[in-house]
């Protein structure tokens, strides 16, 4: 029977330091809100605000945190038009913006607020692509690929059904007397860290009632896929209808493939992962080469940092 245990996590801290480093090299930092934002920095506007009301607003916010100030030559005093609901106020001025038909231009001291024809004024079709790639999410994906016995968990008094308990609380307790028994006590606990479950998991391939076969990571966008694989390639000759020699390759080994989505529903961050697991071996056999192979494909959606079980591949 082979257990596998994952937990994702997203890395904020990857993308803030990302966007600081953009923000050092631009002077912008359209990409660096959405990474971070303060408090102050939220604004909600009513769609009848007259447009020189809602630049005062972006004037102050503007010279707080960007240090220039904002300027209409125009002195334009149409209502916005658009409902500004708690967003930042970079975005919020954007928005508006493209309302009516209009961007800025980035001075030294100064953004001046000028009409979207002008040349450079809008953002080229790249940037918006860098844009989107850049707000996308990563997701770090850590799984344990441990193989172990039935019979051997029953006969040491344990059964993975203790994983999916909610109330119960995980630790590992021997003594001297234990040991000499062959007897141990195992807890759950459903706070406990990834990194405690690895530990737990060798404590129980140090008592011989299984093995941790492997345990990769492996950081993937969202909505992208990415495949680790903790074994080896077999090559196998064949040969065409033409009689030509031709190589093939199969993996083999503990290999996972993995589609995470991030869902942001309500301030929280859901993730809907699409999983295809595999744990294989090759062996010889009365045709020819055998690859032994048992899968798992499903798709589950969890909490950012939940954990969940994956059992049963043998």
């Amino acid at each position: 029977m082979k257990e596998i245990y994952m937990k994702k996590k997203i890395v904020l801290m990857f993308l803030v330091l990302l966007c600081s480093a953009a923000f050092a090299q631009t002077r912008y930092t359209r990409e660096f809100r959405k990474a971070y934002s303060a408090p102050e920095e939220i604004v909600s506007l009513s769609k009848t605000m007259s447009f020189s009301q809602a630049l005062v607003i972006f004037n102050d916010l503007s010279k707080k945190f960007l240090h220039k100030i904002i300027v209409d030559p125009q002195q334009r005093k149409f209502s916005i038009d658009v409902e500004v609901n708690r967003i930042h106020w970079m975005d919020a001025l954007e928005r508006i913006l493209r309302k009516h038909d209009l961007w800025y231009k980035e001075h030294p001291d100064y953004f001046e607020i000028v009409d979207a024809v002008e040349e450079g004024t809008t953002p080229s079709v790249s940037q918006k692509k860098a844009r989107i790639a850049f707000h996308t999410r990563e997701v770090v994906f850590s799984a344990i690929f441990f193989e172990t016995n039935n019979s051997r968990l029953r006969e040491a008094g344990m059964s993975w059904d203790f994983f999916r308990g909610k109330d119960v609380n995980m630790s590992t307790r021997m003594t001297a007397a234990d040991a000499k028994q062959g007897l141990y006590e195992i807890q759950v606990s459903p706070s406990l860290d990834f990194g405690s479950l690895l530990a737990i998991f060798k404590a129980l391939e140090r008592k011989q009632v299984g093995e941790v076969i492997a345990s990769p990571q492996i950081t993937v966008k969202s909505g992208e896929e990415g495949r680790i694989q903790v074994g080896s390639d077999i090559a196998v000759t064949i040969r065409d209808f033409a009689g030509n020699s031709i190589t093939q390759f199969f993996s083999t080994g503990s290999i996972i493939s993995v589609k995470p989505t991030v869902v942001r529903y309500d301030s929280i961050d859901f993730i809907n992962l699409d999983l295809n697991i595999e744990r294989s071996n090759s062996a010889g056999g009365t045709a020819g080469l055998e690859i032994k192979k048992s899968s798992a494909k499903t798709s589950v959606f969890l909490l950012d940092g939940e954990e969940t079980i994956i059992g049963g591949l043998y």
